[in-house]
């Protein structure tokens, strides 16, 4: 679908389409503006490269809620605004050679709510990419919620790298790589993930990784997390490390929680912090913990706990 000028109407509009043996896309909108309202769902599977395609589009619904979906091939939205303006969004893909879902160059996302989920079983690519381009922003409105699955031996379920998300709704990030040796949800390469004063939630899982790594080779500037109430849950099966900040920033203006899995650690490196504004408490969850860095409630009433996830049981 191409060119400024379509419009589809109706109470449900599906647009599907299949490639078999052929590098071609299962639906392509390549620099199209497609408009109209009612229910659109957009089903593409292709062999050999990505089942739907995004690029440079502008795709709005006046009403009815949006759809897209690759079964296999994976999904891919590259330069694109996306307005579901009184219903919800949804983008989701399944890979076996490329990401699930690749969020690449400036896209925005909108909807009542906003749910990306990506699986691929690649050892080279994501459950969800955002990142790739030349200048990978994800904007938009609408809660957004991100689901990555990696189900190989490599890779992330979530991968956001030289990338910002910045909302002012909640933004929730669950990647599971239970099986690789990377993490479950990487923020990496001076990316910046921001919920504004709204909520923040990530959650990691890793195979023999950390759950959720924060990190940033110098001297790209430290990759950061914002948001009101923050929380960070990381969960590693083999690994030590559950949470890993390594040049990363965390900063709440509401509570702050990272928490690690039984027995695992929560590491900050001397180049990280983790910030509390405002009054309420910033706390620190793990059976081990390494702190270099900064761990700080700048409130007169905020507070900084450190304490055992298994009950009775010292800190290491």
């Amino acid at each position: 679908i191409q060119g400024s000028a379509n419009t589809f109407t109706g109470s449900s509009v599906t647009v599907a389409g299949t490639t078999i043996g052929s590098t071609a896309y299962g639906v392509n909108l390549d620099g199209a503006t497609l408009g109209g309202n009612g229910v659109l769902s957009v089903t593409g599977d292709s062999g050999m490269s990505a089942g739907v395609r995004l690029n440079s589009a502008s795709l709005t619904r006046s009403t009815g809620n949006v759809t897209l979906n690759a079964p296999t091939g994976g999904t891919v939205v590259s330069a694109s605004s996306l307005q579901a303006t009184a219903g919800t969004l949804s983008i989701s893909g399944t890979a076996n050679s490329g990401h699930g879902v690749l969020l690449t160059n400036a896209n925005s996302l909108n909807g009542t709510t906003v749910t990306v989920t990506g699986t691929t079983s690649s050892n080279f690519k994501d459950g969800v990419n955002v990142g790739e381009g030349t200048t990978n922003t994800l904007t938009g409105t609408g809660s957004l919620t991100i689901t990555g699955t990696q189900t190989g031996t490599a890779f992330h379920g979530v991968m956001i790298n030289q990338a910002s998300i910045n909302r002012s709704d909640t933004i929730s990030i669950t990647g599971t790589a239970s099986t690789s040796s990377d993490p479950g949800v990487s923020v990496s390469g001076g990316s910046t993930v921001a919920s504004g004063t709204t909520a923040l939630n990530i959650t990691g899982n890793s195979g023999s990784g950390a759950g959720v790594k924060i990190v940033t080779a110098s001297p790209a500037p430290a990759s950061s997390v914002s948001g009101g109430n923050v929380t960070i849950h990381g969960i590693s099966n083999s690994g030590t490390a559950a949470v890993s900040l390594q040049r990363g920033q965390v900063t709440g203006s509401g509570t702050v929680l990272i928490d690690a899995s039984t027995g695992k650690a929560i590491e900050i490196d001397a180049n990280s912090s983790v910030l509390k504004n405002f009054d309420g408490d910033l706390s620190l969850v793990a059976d081990q913990l390494t702190l270099d860095g900064t761990a700080l409630a700048t409130a007169t009433s905020g507070r900084v706990i450190l304490r055992t996830l298994t009950t009775n049981r010292p800190i290491n």
